[in-house]
């Protein structure tokens, strides 16, 4: 999800639509003025086609099939083929667009900027015979990197790597071997990793096995633990989520000062707040200790808690999938990104119809 737009697949008539509401000053949902109120298409395609959002932001939003890759909005991404069909994925930019991804063989590819050329950027790999190979990358709103490894099949020790900018990342990643590029932080943690994610002060790591790990600025309880007393492990190093400890996470989502966890069982999982100029708060955050997380329930018409099956986040809004193909909305609408074309702000959980 964007940090100002949602976007919604939808298979109907034998074809997969790819549906976009929200924020859309540059263009990057539909090629028209304004803002998206209500959810539009963006793109129809055969159901076989596996088209994929590979990069939402703020200005671009860049889609990928299984050999081809294009881009809306501010960053006008030169069209390219994917000739050796490898799966890209993991894609982490800021405002100004996409900066890069990783394919599944864990080549690190970035968008390039070429002075002499007519053409707009595209997207190079930067990869060779001696480059590390990288299992997950992510890209935070302070400007911090973190990655993992990829990892061995038999390993069973993940290794994470932290670099105070996206430059210092670059010159270690052409050159690890030299001390002067070594990241800033460097964990060892057990497990394999699953999904590694970024927001605007934290990050977030799932392991196979469901733990999670979170670290960074505390602030907000954006961490969903606590930071002090004893046995607490330190905002700066991640630390595993006791509150969900025992449950089979299969997914977590952040955006903003938010994060979510779900539950191979259908259950969702929330914590932190909406960022400080936020037109109003989200009730179903609403555990005030930082090492707390708040369990989600949405009724159906006998009172009886949904299952979820998927969700997004983005700045102050979510979005979550539940049986029955129905789409649950809350939180900040100023550019009508939940799809609803109702009021500003909504606290409560709203059905997308």
């Amino acid at each position: 999800m964007a940090s100002d737009g949602a976007h919604h697949q939808d298979q109907a008539h034998g074809s997969m639509r790819l549906l976009a509401a929200g924020f859309n000053a540059h263009r990057q949902l539909l090629p028209r003025e304004g803002d998206v109120k209500s959810f539009q298409a963006v793109l129809e395609t055969p159901p076989d086609n596996n088209v994929r959002i590979l990069f939402a932001g703020w200005s671009s939003t860049v889609i990928v099939s299984e050999k081809t890759l294009f881009s809306l909005g501010h960053e006008q991404l030169e069209p390219s083929m994917n000739d050796r069909n490898k799966r890209l994925r993991s894609g982490f930019g800021d405002h100004e667009g996409m900066l890069g991804c990783l394919d599944d063989d864990g080549h690190l590819h970035l968008v390039c900027h070429k002075a002499d050329s007519e053409k707009g950027p595209e997207l190079v790999s930067q990869s060779d015979d001696d480059s590390p190979l990288l299992g997950n990358v992510c890209y935070s709103s302070s400007g911090r990197v973190a990655l993992s490894f990829k990892q061995a099949p038999n390993s069973n020790l993940c290794h994470v790597a932290e670099f105070a900018c996206l430059e210092i990342f670059q010159r270690w990643f052409a050159d690890p071997s030299s001390l002067s590029n070594y990241p800033q932080c460097h964990y060892m943690l057990p497990g394999r990793p699953k999904q590694l994610l970024a927001s605007t002060g934290t990050f977030i790591l799932l392991m196979e096995n469901g733990e999670v790990f979170t670290w960074g600025d505390g602030r907000y309880q954006s961490l969903g633990r606590p930071v002090t007393g004893d046995g607490a492990v330190s905002a700066d190093k991640p630390g595993a989520l006791e509150a969900l400890g025992g449950l089979q996470i299969t997914k977590v989502a952040t955006g903003g000062w938010m994060n979510a966890a779900l539950s191979k069982d259908g259950a969702l999982y929330v914590w932190g707040t909406t960022s400080p100029e936020a037109a109003g708060g989200i009730e179903c955050l609403g555990a005030s200790d930082s090492g707390e997380v708040s369990l989600v329930e949405i009724p159906d018409s006998n009172g009886e808690p949904l299952d979820v099956l998927d969700v997004a986040l983005g700045d102050n809004h979510i979005a979550v999938g539940v049986e029955g193909g129905r789409l649950f909305m809350v939180g900040d609408n100023q550019n009508g990104q939940l799809g609803l074309d109702e009021k500003d702000f909504i606290a409560d959980w709203r059905e997308w119809q």
